[in-house]
């Protein structure tokens, strides 16, 4: 006799079932199903065979940047020509004192000289108040201490800045300056390289500048790096440390502009914007150069002629026997040399 299954046989029994069920119809009726499920009855168009294809359009390439062409490039610096500042307060004085030298046919490179620029520069400041110079004072120096036409400039762009101290040094060989670090420092632009010749036109655009920073050789001061004399600088790296003037309580004419000292030739028209000093104070030891005389040749006198001497008659013989004498010819009247004219 066969006993009767017990509830939980059955229920195992269900459930395998089950399961088998479930696979089967995974196995056999999932892919039928998704096939079916998915055909499309409609019959589909084939398309005329003949018809000419629509021609797919060519994507337009995207041009590629021109390289940048350098067209004109100068640098003005020269050995022997830098000079360090010598104190803290002294970078507008030392930067005076290396234009100087490349701009004389000599140099120097000494502390009492650069003492002497500061101090002009600083006589004319309109503020002093730090114990250094301003841009002021700095513009006024320039022609005070014999270097030449210079005019202050605050433009709204350090592009417009450079633009214009680039083409006063092409037109004049002389250098340019740049006040950096939003007013605290002094920079001089000795060279730069552009894309086309500033003499000629105004459509170029500076790439490089090279500069001499008066705090060489240190090699950083609080953020920013010292450069070396003559080093080449492109405009991004320059951006870095000439940033606009900053600083409302020594002039606000100038605040959040670039400021930059520029060269000019004497009688061109002074660019849109620009300060000119008008004179200025100088101080008892200006550097300007004495010219030396050039020696006249003095005047040769005329020879002054001697008075023939005045001959003395021969007297008169009384007749007699004694034959008379034949008179003496006057003596010969010595002729005075011509003096050589002088050296």
């Amino acid at each position: 006799m066969i006993a009767a299954p017990t509830p939980r046989e059955r229920r195992a029994s269900l459930l395998a079932i089950g399961w088998a069920a479930v696979l089967a119809a995974a196995l056999l009726g999932g892919p039928l199903a998704a096939g079916v499920a998915g055909a499309d009855p409609t019959p589909t168009d084939g398309g005329d065979p003949n018809a000419t294809p629509t021609p797919t359009a060519t994507p337009t390439p995207t041009p590629s940047p021109s390289p940048i062409v350098i067209a004109y490039r100068t640098s003005l610096l020269h050995a022997g020509d830098f000079t360090r500042q010598y104190t803290r307060f002294q970078c507008v004085g030392a930067s005076l004192q290396t234009m100087r030298n490349m701009i004389w046919s000599y140099n120097n490179r000494g502390p009492n000289l650069q003492r002497r620029l500061w101090r002009i520069a600083r006589a004319n400041s309109r503020y002093t108040a730090d114990g250094g110079a301003d841009p002021y004072g700095w513009a006024t120096a320039t022609s005070l201490a014999g270097q030449g036409r210079y005019v202050l400039i605050a433009a709204p762009t350090m592009a417009g800045a450079v633009k214009a101290a680039a083409k006063g040094m092409a037109t004049t060989g002389r250098p340019a300056g740049i006040v950096v670090w939003h007013g605290a420092h002094a920079w001089v632009l000795t060279g730069f390289e552009a894309t086309a010749d500033p003499t000629q036109t105004d459509d170029f655009r500076v790439v490089t500048v090279r500069i001499a920073d008066p705090l060489w050789p240190y090699y950083r001061v609080n953020r920013y790096r010292i450069y070396r004399p003559g080093t080449r600088l492109y405009i991004g790296t320059l951006a870095r440390n000439y940033t606009a003037y900053h600083d409302a309580r020594r002039d606000d004419r100038i605040e959040g502009l670039f400021v930059a000292i520029v060269p000019l030739l004497d009688g061109a028209a002074i660019p849109t914007g620009a300060w000119e000093p008008k004179g200025g104070v100088t101080t008892t030891s200006t550097p300007t150069p004495t010219p030396v005389p050039t020696p006249t040749p003095a005047a040769t006198p005329a020879p002054t002629s001697t008075p023939s001497p005045t001959p003395t008659p021969a007297p008169t013989q009384t007749p007699s026997s004694i034959p008379t004498p034949t008179p003496t010819d006057s003596p010969a009247v010595e002729s005075t040399p011509t003096p050589s004219p002088s050296a």
